[in-house]
């Protein structure tokens, strides 16, 4: 990340000060007994579309194959600008996501909103149309565009479907358009889902990243349960919250990644990523000494830790808009009611105070729980 750019830029110092002090100073989660402070991160699911099929992931399957109750549908801009209003006055980082949300049709001028009041904005795409929408990011003023890419040309298509040549062509766009119009943002990152598939592929990965221009890359380590904890956080969305489950639904049956290749090659771009430039993270961020028991089946949580941060630190508004904090469950609907309301009513509370007690089936290997 160029850090002399972000440093400049006044929504990334309120987010990175704000961040800094939930992080590290949880004390509504020791102390409020199920009360929050507002979050520092409010993520809108703009759609469940999308336009790829990718095989570890439910939004590009066809209706009939998405989780029984996927909601349907996309928030109008005019709903977006009132979510927006309620939100804007506690400075959140807004995150935006999908499915695929440069499908949603009314994005970039949700963009140009979130920006004009001051907010961070970060968008998470697969790329496939960025060469479309390029030149209009970059005058949304999106802070930070983030792009779902698992490898060179034959693993991305293999995994994805036929891709690799059209985000290249969206990348290269960004790149001319910021260098054209003398813009630093937004930064750019990669995000990359280890697999067995891509796993040798990343060296090659890395020389590809540097010929775009490209310095950030964050790898993202297998989110998995077993099918026997899925079914039971199934039953507790429908039975405890009436809502649809929204969660892992990936079930290696022991088939994961090979442990000790995994930490060769992480070793090995240590020293890539000094000599490349190329910033290299995790999510979430597991050391090396502990490869062997995170991607034990069926998972443990023996040597890692059982606590959850997350309901107290951020909201998924979904396209129903309804605030979530995780899973699909609902709490409200930021249309209809305040969002403090919400955030601190009893119905929040008392999942809080749940979630501080024991964590949920499939939070094992969730990527937002701590390790």
């Amino acid at each position: 990340m160029d850090k002399s750019v972000l440093f400049h830029n006044l929504p990334f110092l309120k987010t990175a000060a704000k961040t800094f002090i939930h992080q590290n100073l949880p004390l509504d989660y020791y102390l409020l007994k199920g009360y929050s402070f507002k979050p520092y991160l409010v993520v809108f699911d703009m759609l469940y579309a999308c336009n790829l099929s990718c095989p570890f992931c439910w939004q590009g399957r066809t209706e009939a194959n998405k989780p029984d109750g996927a909601i349907k549908g996309f928030l109008r801009f005019n709903e977006l600008k009132l979510i927006a209003d309620k939100i804007s006055g506690f400075s959140p980082r807004c995150y935006l996501t999908g499915g695929e949300p440069l499908l949603h049709p009314d994005i970039i001028s949700f963009i140009s909103y979130l920006t004009a009041k001051n907010l961070y904005v970060s968008l998470n795409t697969n790329g496939v149309l960025l060469h479309e929408s390029a030149e209009s990011i970059i005058k949304a003023e999106l802070t930070r565009l983030i792009i779902s890419l698992d490898g060179t040309k034959e693993v991305q298509d293999k995994l994805r479907g036929e891709s690799f040549d059209r985000i290249g062509q969206g990348i290269e766009k960004i790149i001319r358009f910021k260098k054209d119009s003398l813009k630093s943002l937004p930064s750019v990152r990669i995000n990359l889902t280890l697999n067995k598939d891509n796993i040798s592929d990343l060296p090659d990965f890395l020389k590809l990243m540097k010929n775009w221009g490209l310095n950030e890359l964050k790898i993202q380590h297998n989110m998995f349960s077993t099918n026997i904890d899925i079914e039971k956080q199934k039953n507790i969305n429908r039975n405890v919250y009436e809502s649809p489950y929204m969660g892992i639904s990936y079930d290696p049956e022991g088939e994961l990644l090979d442990r000790g290749q995994l930490k060769e090659l992480m070793e090995r771009l240590e020293e890539l990523s000094s000599k490349s430039g190329i910033d290299i993270t995790y999510f979430p961020l597991i050391e090396k000494n502990l490869i062997d028991e995170y991607y034990t089946y069926p998972p443990s949580d023996e040597k890692f830790s059982k606590k959850c941060l997350a309901p107290w630190q951020r909201v998924r508004v979904l396209p129903n808009a309804q605030l979530s904090p995780c899973l699909g469950i609902e709490m409200g609907n930021i249309l209809e009611s305040d969002f403090t309301d919400i955030w601190n009513g009893e119905k929040y509370r008392k999942f809080r105070n749940m979630i501080r007690e024991n964590l949920f089936p499939v939070c094992s290997r969730c990527c937002l729980k701590e390790y």
